[in-house]
């Protein structure tokens, strides 16, 4: 039983013996820690539909894999990563279950998720409320003029019922380059506050990452505009690209919006923010930062009458330049 990702051999399960070490999620891991990282490979239980996905199982243990990695478990050393992984089968319907494959069931959070198809691009499908679905559409799209999140962002919604509306997110992850987030690499309660730069740090640093303070600081910033605080104690908000050629790894943009608000950001927690903004030192470039998003913030917020979230970066720019 091999541990392969994409069509690497990482480590033999049978013995615990590691074959390539710098294609595993940390490269210090040894037997224990690789099994724990499979084991949370789980869903939700409010994913209604991963849980009609996972009531079609086949008998035998199915480790999930996912669309965001490319780790899998062979047990047929003539099999290939092309035949079992969902990037190259047809996920449109609830009907696909194929060898060690579960393709929605590595999506935590509260919502239905699943992923869809759409000509040749990738997405993860939300089914949420339609005030959260429309302010999370926004923030990613603001988030892609900043050059924060992803270049495309969340590239439309649709009416889904009287209730809920569809988000359809790009998938960020390829065969080639893994989306591996800190909820499935470490172990749950990793992080103190994601708000704290060290705290956040000391997650990176454990997957060879050196000071990535400013890519910090750009997102607690991003956060602050558009009053999310998902990222403080959610762990799997934090993530990176890992090469599955090589092991390489680089930063990934800022990712999940669901729990933006169109509302204030209260004005004790932007004081925290801001203190953890002086204490690291980025005082001055994140001032540099807001001075370089000022004219998009304001035209995305009069385009989209947003004008809550230009109020808060008027009010954050304001209480760092007081710093």
């Amino acid at each position: 039983m091999i541990l392969k990702c994409a069509n690497h051999d990482v480590m033999d399960l049978s013995n615990g013996k590691t074959l390539n070490g710098s294609l595993l999620p940390v490269a210090s891991w040894g037997y224990d820690q690789v099994m724990a990282f499979l084991e949370r490979r789980v869903f939700a239980q409010s994913n209604k539909i991963a849980r009609r996905i996972d009531q079609r199982r086949q008998e035998r243990t199915a480790y999930k894999l996912s669309l965001s990695d490319s780790y899998w478990i062979s047990f047929d050393s003539s099999e290939r990563f092309e035949a079992v992984s969902p990037y190259w089968q047809d996920f449109g319907t609830l009907e696909f279950v194929k060898g060690m494959t579960e393709p929605t069931l590595r999506l935590m959070g509260s919502f239905d998720k699943e992923w869809r198809r759409l000509g040749d691009v990738t997405f993860i499908c939300k089914y949420e409320p339609k005030l959260i679905a429309q302010t999370e559409i926004r923030a990613g799209e603001l988030a892609a003029r900043l050059g924060v999140g992803d270049s495309i962002g969340p590239v439309f919604g649709g009416g889904y019922d009287e209730i809920d509306s569809a988000v359809f997110i790009r998938n960020l992850s390829s065969p080639q380059r893994m989306l591996l987030d800190f909820g499935s690499v470490l172990p749950r309660n990793s992080l103190k506050d994601g708000y704290i730069f060290e705290y956040v740090q000391a997650l990176y640093t454990q997957v060879g990452f050196s000071c990535v303070h400013d890519y910090i600081m750009r997102v607690i910033l991003f956060d602050a505009i558009i009053g999310n605080e998902d990222r403080r104690h959610n762990q799997g908000n934090w993530g990176f690209f890992k090469s599955t050629a090589d092991g390489s790894v680089c930063l990934a943009p800022a990712y999940d919006f669901n729990l933006a608000y169109s509302m204030p950001v209260d004005a004790a927690l932007l004081q925290e923010r801001i203190k953890g903004i002086v204490s690291a030192g980025k005082a001055i470039q994140a001032l540099d930062a807001l001075q370089a998003w000022e004219p998009t913030v304001r035209e995305f917020c009069g385009e989209y009458d947003y004008e809550v979230w230009h109020n808060n970066f008027k009010r954050l720019q304001k209480h760092l330049q007081d710093f």
